[in-house]
This record gives structure tokens, sequence and C-alpha cells, in this order.
């Protein structure tokens, strides 16, 4: 009798131990789960670099950059003309008269222009309107054209016109400055122009100084 009872003991001891042994390796494995599970989640965290992130392994792994779009509004009052003695009228709704006028355009560096738009009356029946935009080499006294849109008809009706196809696109404010050229006739006027361009963010990104861009375009209704 008292051998039964101690192999029985011995039997339930031998069961307890396989089942805390069990228990610790189970626990084990789970504490090293989560511990892996929270390594990498932190190690796969943001370098402070926009456009990067930085893996477990400590790779850097540049990010897309995001394209965005910015518009410039040049109104008709911006304009000058060539010579003080031409026969012109230059209001904020438009500007009219007979030959060239000039005005600056500031773009933020390093974006690429997309498009140029002309908004326009023509009631010549002989002439058309012309719109360029140039960019001039610094100290050296020439100019490029970019883009060119003319006034088409004469019925008189507001109209605009526009080139989406750049020379020259980028802009790089540290070798060239930019204008517009705005040559009329009697009877032409010019409302508003208006530069479409793009620039990245995320990657390698452009920064965007606040005012040079708006996003609706300043469209006069009358003259």
């Amino acid at each position: 009798m008292k051998k039964k009872i101690v192999g029985i003991l011995i039997c339930i001891l031998v069961s307890a131990s396989v089942v805390v042994s069990a228990a610790g390796i189970m626990n084990t494995a789970t504490t090293k789960s989560i511990e892996s599970r929270l390594s990498s989640s932190s190690a796969e965290k943001d370098s402070g670099e926009r456009g990067t992130t930085i893996n477990k392994q400590n790779d850097i792994i540049p990010q897309p950059a995001d394209t965005k779009t910015g518009f410039l509004s040049i109104p008709a009052a911006a304009f000058n003309p060539e010579d003080n003695t031409m026969t012109y009228e230059i209001s904020g709704l438009s500007v009219r008269g007979i030959g060239s006028f000039y005005a600056s355009v500031y773009l933020p560096n390093e974006v690429t222009v997309t498009k140029l738009t002309f908004y326009w009356v023509d009631l010549s029946e002989s002439k058309d309107g012309e719109l360029l935009l140039m960019r001039s080499v610094m100290g050296e006294g020439y100019s490029t054209g970019m883009a060119r849109v003319e006034t088409i008809g004469s019925d008189g009706s507001r109209r605009t016109s526009w080139d989406d196809e750049i020379a020259l696109a980028k802009i790089d404010n540290s070798k060239y400055g930019y204008h517009l050229i705005l040559r009329l006739d009697s009877g032409i006027y010019c409302y508003n122009v208006l530069i479409e361009y793009t620039y990245e963010t995320g990657g390698s990104s452009v920064d965007i100084v606040e005012g040079q861009h708006i996003h609706e375009p300043n469209v006069l209704l009358s003259r």
C-alpha cells in the first residue's frame, strides 16, 4: 500500500513539473514576440527629415514627393508702357493702348511653369494682341521667350487664350530674371494674366513663400 501511494505521488509531482515547464516556455515565447514587435515598431520611425523614414536595419528609405500646383496672378495695373509718349490707359481693371507694355514676374525658385493664360478683349479687325513670357540672363542684356499667346478674332467678347508648351520652364532665380511683354493695338484690352506652375513637397521640397501665389484667377468683369 505504501508503495502505491509513493508511486502516485511521484506521478503527480512529475506532471506538475511538466505543466510548470510548459507554462514557462509559453510565457518566454510570448514575451519575446511582444519585445520583437515593439522593437520593430520603434525602429521604423521618422528620421526627423522630410521625405525619409528609417527601418530596423537603419536604412534611410526615401519617400515619393507630392506634386502641387500654384498660381501667380498678374493684374492689368502691373503693366508699364514702354514709352510714356504712347497713347495708353491703365487702370486696376484693364490696360489698353498702342504699343508695348512690360510687367515683372516673381516666381518661387525651382518651380516649373506649366501654363500661361491671357485674359483679353479684341475689337480690332486688323490687329491681334500678343503676350510673351520672357527669361533674361543676368548681366547679359538679352532675353529668351518661354511662352507666347495671342488674341483671336474681333467680336469684342471677353475671352482667354493660353500656352501650355513652356520652354525653359524650370525657374532659376540665381541666374535669370523673368518678365512679361504685352503688345496691344487700338481696340485691344488686357484684363489679367495667370501663370500656373508646379512644385514638389515631401521629398526634396521647394519652400513657397506665403503670399507669392494665389489659387483663384483674378477675372475682371468690366473695362
